[in-house]
């Protein structure tokens, strides 16, 4: 594992940077194979997408991630006048600023409502994970992917996947070779590529413990996330 993807997925988890939005840095990695930056190109033919199933990993995200919280050492609990309001339902407090277009008070950010929520993931998680990846919604790997994307990042999570896949340069880059290897895993073996996936996670979790010891008191939470989409 290169040291800029541990440093990043680090810094993302305990500065609460890893709320930022996904979709923002998606277009920047996409490869040069896509040097205009646009997404791929809509199908005419493609189908719409299966909300039931998107809502039901919505709220497998929602019970994860959990209610208000505020902690002085989490940098995502600041908004941008440096005041501390804390985090809801896995929403930071820059993210939910950039949400509403105004600076959050802790009143706000306690408020925040579970439509609101579900609007925040589906545009800044969901959508990376079926546009940039080209991952549908029916697919055996597409909540494990959202969680990751929710967990680690999206900046983080393309490496991990690209690891599970093996055979192909680990460069953080969502391009059209990525997600022809993606597209190929899921049709010949779902359920490694899916498992692979977990092991990638464990990988990088223990990862982040070899490197920063005094994150061991979180290690088997992480786990326990990770394991619980094994098949």
């Amino acid at each position: 594992m290169s040291d800029w993807n541990l440093k990043n997925l680090i810094d993302r988890i305990f500065s609460g940077t890893i709320f930022s939005d996904p979709a923002e840095d998606s277009t920047e990695k996409l490869s040069a194979e896509d040097s205009t930056g646009e997404l791929p190109a809509k199908d005419s033919t493609e189908k719409v997408p299966d909300n039931s199933t998107i809502e039901k990993v919505l709220d497998g995200i929602l019970v994860k991630e959990g209610g208000f919280q505020i902690s002085s050492k989490d940098r995502g609990n600041y908004n941008s006048k440096g005041q501390l309001v804390g985090t809801n339902l896995g929403i930071s407090a820059p993210v939910y600023e950039k949400y509403i277009g105004r600076v959050p008070s802790v009143y706000d950010m306690k408020n925040i409502t579970e439509e609101e929520a579900r609007d925040i993931y589906r545009k800044n998680y969901i959508t990376p994970v079926t546009k940039n990846l080209g991952i549908s919604e029916d697919s055996p790997v597409f909540e494990q992917v959202v969680d990751m994307v929710v967990n680690h990042g999206y900046g983080n999570t393309v490496p991990i996947v690209q690891r599970a896949l093996g055979g192909i340069k680990v460069d953080g880059i969502s391009g059209k070779m990525t997600r022809a290897a993606i597209s190929k895993a899921i049709k010949n073996d779902p359920v490694g590529f899916n498992n692979r996936l977990v092991n990638k996670r464990v990988d990088f979790y223990k990862a982040i413990v070899k490197s920063t010891p005094d994150k061991q008191k979180f290690i088997r939470g992480w786990l326990n996330r990770a394991t619980s989409f094994i098949k």
